[in-house]
């Protein structure tokens, strides 16, 4: 018995002596990021105009130098307790590294080929071009599918709960709306959160186990992330997101799309991920990383990863968001350094993860995605095109048939800026819906003691070719 205890009190000694050291001279571990706190804590103040910040919570942690840090800023919830490092986040499509890293190893262990068509995996899609569609196009964004699927049943879902789009979209949805798509004439990278929704479909069906568990067992767990995952049920245990305005948001509940973006995890969770995948071990050793394809002259792509070449340097990476949260998940090639951010906010992490991870990079928000921009505009062009369209008719009324065709065109123009509009602010949605509803009020109402039919048949075709026209404005755009 004495052995034993005398080896209990020299191990509790250790254990006090490396805790005094570690508060006393280990000043790195006690004050992580102490050179970029206040670049850090600014992402949690308040916008100007805004009454509330975008989110109340941010984590950082970064592996490379030394002893890993975590810094844990702002609360849970406005005005909430401290926030703890067993808070979990929504991580939306950080899960495409994920799962494109779960196809390499699935690959290199002869389970399934990179090559493999679709409809190998998904049967359903055999005879179509989605089944002829390859894995590995599906992992590097090359499949030529959209970002969301166009069709009704996505915009009926989306329409029918805004701040949870993917609730109401079953699998059935899924493999209907890819049964029927046609792929564009020329291929090249184009980002599509349908693509690794069906990615991920194949995946369980190559594995016949649902993708969920598939990625406990062969990422998570091996990583030694155990307790993240991508069960809807863990939406119970996470801290409260925020839309752009700062409005608490519900969790999403990506279903069909669980390949593209389900995964919630904690700050240990992610910092054990980013070490294998730093360091390259298992379970991302199978060279998901590696370059696939190239997007431009400083970016290209892997399997579901990003890779950044610039300021000298090589960042492999990927970031992720949902209604309520916005994450970053990278590292260098070169230096060995890796960062990871989570905020339950519309933050954007992405410069900030690059500058954290090499200094060279500028830390503000990235706003030059061409696509978001774009689709900012067409929306804002929808929006005000469809009410200054109805307002036009209701000041220069004609036959009532011709109404009700420009009405239903408006009606598609509308729907369109409710997908693509860079707000989720209700007042703003309610303005654009409320002007649009006057504007329509007033033509039906001026519309009233019109003929049905105009006296002219070539104004009735003509109407008749101006709504198929926008219609189908309205779809390429979507």
């Amino acid at each position: 018995m004495r052995p034993l205890l005398l080896g209990r009190a020299v191990a509790a000694l250790a254990m006090v002596l490396a805790i005094s050291l570690g508060a006393g001279g280990g000043a790195r571990a006690a004050e992580p990021f102490a050179g970029q706190r206040e670049l850090l804590q600014q992402r949690l103040s308040t916008p100007a105009g805004q009454a509330l910040p975008l989110a109340s919570a941010l984590v950082v942690g970064r592996l490379g130098e030394g002893e890993p840090e975590l810094l844990l800023l702002g609360t849970p919830a406005h005005g909430g307790a401290p926030l703890a490092r067993d808070a979990r986040f929504e991580h939306g499509s950080v899960t495409k590294a994920l799962v494109g890293s779960l196809l390499a190893k699935m690959a290199a262990q002869g389970r399934l080929g990179l090559d493999d068509p679709v409809g190998r995996w998904v049967p359903e899609l055999n005879g179509t071009p989605a089944g002829g569609l390859t894995l590995r196009s599906l992992a590097t964004h090359h499949s030529g599918l959209p970002r969301v699927p166009m069709s009704v049943a996505f915009l009926w879902s989306s329409m029918r709960d805004p701040r949870d789009p993917y609730r109401h979209y079953s699998v059935a949805d899924l493999l209907s709306d890819l049964r029927a798509w046609t792929p564009p004439a020329q291929t090249e990278f184009a980002y599509s959160n349908l693509g690794f929704a069906l990615l991920g479909l194949a995946l369980e069906r190559a594995a016949t186990q649902p993708l969920a568990h598939l990625m406990a067992s062969e990422i998570l767990q091996p990583a030694g992330a155990s307790g993240a995952g991508l069960e809807a049920e863990l939406a119970a245990g996470q801290i409260q997101g925020y839309d752009a305005s700062g409005r608490a948001t519900p969790a999403w509940n990506p279903g069909a799309f669980a390949g593209a973006g389900a995964l919630r995890a904690n700050a240990p969770q992610m910092l054990a991920l980013l070490e294998a995948a730093r360091l390259g071990r298992a379970p991302f050793d199978a060279g998901a990383q590696l370059e696939q394809a190239r997007r431009h002259a400083t970016g290209s792509v892997g399997l579901g990863w990003m890779r950044t070449e610039k300021h000298g340097d090589r960042i492999v990476w990927h970031n992720g968001g949902t209604g309520g949260f916005r994450s970053f998940f990278g590292y260098s090639e070169l230096s060995g350094r890796a960062v990871m951010l989570m905020a339950n906010g519309t933050l954007d992490l992405d410069g900030l993860g690059l500058h954290l991870i090499n200094p060279a990079f500028d830390p503000r928000p990235m706003d030059d995605d061409p696509a978001q921009w774009a689709a900012s505009v067409v929306a804002a062009g929808a929006a005000l095109g469809a009410i200054a369209g109805l307002a036009w008719r209701a000041w220069r009324p004609r036959s009532r048939s011709e109404a009700a065709l420009d009405l239903s065109l408006s009606v598609a123009w509308l729907a369109l800026a409710w997908r693509w509009l860079p707000t989720t602010d209700p007042v703003t949605l309610g303005a654009v819906l409320g002007l649009a509803l006057l504007a329509a009020g007033l033509m039906l109402w001026r519309g009233r003691s019109q003929p049905v039919w105009p006296a002219r048949r070539r104004s009735l075709l003509a109407a008749c070719v101006n709504v198929a026209v926008g219609a189908g404005v309205v779809m390429w755009a979507w």
